[in-house]
């Protein structure tokens, strides 16, 4: 291919083998590939936009990205919520700058053109005979995304018309899995304030696929991981070694669940009060996993994820469990935002909520410990694909090979499961999934 010569989708398609089990490093840092990914990716699939307590107010807003397309996720007057392009229908100035914020109405700086929270034209600066009836105002609100839908909530939005509803996409088997992570009491999730923002010298795939279930690199990037949760580096391997399953859910959804062995249910990090309610609310088998769980990574195609784990920060301190969400926004090949959010249970008492935001902001953070390894792990990935030689040679996924014969057929959550966190099976199906999309056959 020359340098003229634009990839399609069938090279792109081409870049996974799932018979080798190997991956092109293209993916991590060309281009072309990119811009591609914007196409095929974010503007057909359903996009994770932002939670709905971080507008819980009719004329509450934010501003996000689908893609490298930048949006506006706002409630309106009758309480629905709504995303809208941001950009001006007049000559295409972005309207809204602030990150959130509360309003009446979006007005374009440039030229003076207004709209309502429901996005439709609401006024122009100039009178309308300035225009001289040439201006079709009612057709000219901002652009509205095809479809919005949500779960547990999280908003997502779609540009593509065609696409089935979210119910198709989060499952009735990703669904199971999610409760257990947001539904998991009667009210639900609340965000605990705005997301950090920090740029990260990666691909923005490479986190994703990392929280898709990667376990190898927890015991020799995190070697601090054992004592931060309370076990010995040999206790922390052998629980991870024993039921640390991957869980590969249709239409992009993987996980790794570390779950302690044995029949007790200790809720690691979790308050009394909360425990009671997750038995009230779950069924029996959710009630289980969640009671044993030490760590659940979780990502959803193509950018969203998710981790809880139980953390303590010296001998003297009791665990706390948090819960933080994360986007990988994508910004060029070699280069990612990341947003990040810590959720936790409307029901909670204020001082735990305090100790869920301290315990997620010391460890999964723009300066948390696991951050500040991973973000050395992920940007020498970058540093070291980038020549001609590093681009022409593969990532290898082949331990996916001796293990994708051998599933845990009866684990008792729904799903494709394999037997231990270092099968690689859940990183290969993320990157099976991106083939689909990249090559147009979803």
């Amino acid at each position: 291919m020359t340098a003229m010569e634009r990839i399609t989708p069938v090279d792109a398609a081409s870049l996974v083998d799932t018979e080798r089990g190997t991956v092109s490093r293209r993916l991590y840092v060309d281009e072309d590939l990119f811009e591609l990914e914007m196409e095929q990716i974010f503007t057909r699939t359903w996009v994770f936009i932002g939670h709905e307590t971080e507008i819980p107010e009719p004329g509450d807003y934010v501003t996000r990205n689908m893609g490298t397309d930048p949006v506006i996720m706002v409630r309106d007057n009758d309480d629905q919520i709504g995303v809208f392009h941001n950009s001006c229908p007049h000559r295409g100035v972005m309207i809204c700058q602030a990150d959130q914020g509360h309003t009446k109405g979006f007005t374009c700086a440039y030229h003076g053109w207004s709209f309502n929270l429901d996005g439709s034209h609401a006024a122009s600066f100039h009178p309308k005979e300035f225009y001289r009836g040439g201006v079709p105002f009612d057709e000219l609100g901002l652009h509205k995304v095809a479809q919005v839908g949500s779960y547990a909530g999280l908003v997502f939005a779609t540009w593509n018309k065609e696409l089935g509803p979210l119910e198709e996409t989060i499952t009735e088997s990703s669904r199971w899995y999610l409760d257990i992570l947001l539904g998991r009491t009667p009210g639900g999730m609340e965000v605990l304030g705005p997301p950090q923002r920090w740029i990260a010298e990666q691909n923005w795939k490479i986190g994703g696929i990392n929280f898709c279930g990667d376990g190898p690199h927890a015991p020799t990037l995190h070697s601090v991981i054992g004592p931060q949760i309370g076990e010995s580096a040999e206790q922390f391997m052998a629980a991870m070694m024993g039921e640390s399953p991957d869980v590969t859910i249709e239409e992009g959804q993987n996980m790794l669940l570390n779950l302690l062995p044995g029949e007790e249910l200790p809720f690691i990090g979790f308050p009394p009060e909360l425990v009671k309610l997750y038995k009230e609310t779950l069924n029996d088998e959710q009630t289980n996993l969640l009671g044993r769980m030490m760590t659940n990574v979780c990502t959803l195609f193509p950018h969203l994820s998710f981790v809880q784990a139980p953390v303590r920060f010296s001998e003297q301190e009791a665990p706390v469990n948090f819960l933080t969400m994360r986007v990988w926004q994508p910004v060029s090949a070699t280069r990612t935002e990341v947003w990040n959010w810590f959720l936790v249970e409307k029901e909670a008492s204020e001082q735990y909520k305090e100790a869920v935001l301290k315990a997620g902001l010391r460890s999964f953070s723009a300066g948390g410990t696991f951050d500040q390894d991973d973000a050395e792990g992920w940007s020498a990935t970058s540093r070291g694909i980038q020549g001609p030689i590093g681009r022409s040679l593969n990532l290898n996924f082949q331990t996916t090979l001796g293990w994708k014969d051998d599933m845990w057929d009866d684990f008792p959550g729904p799903g494709k499961t394999a037997r231990n966190m270092y099968t690689e099976i859940t990183e290969f199906e993320y990157l099976t999934e991106w083939k689909r999309w990249m090559g147009g056959t979803k």
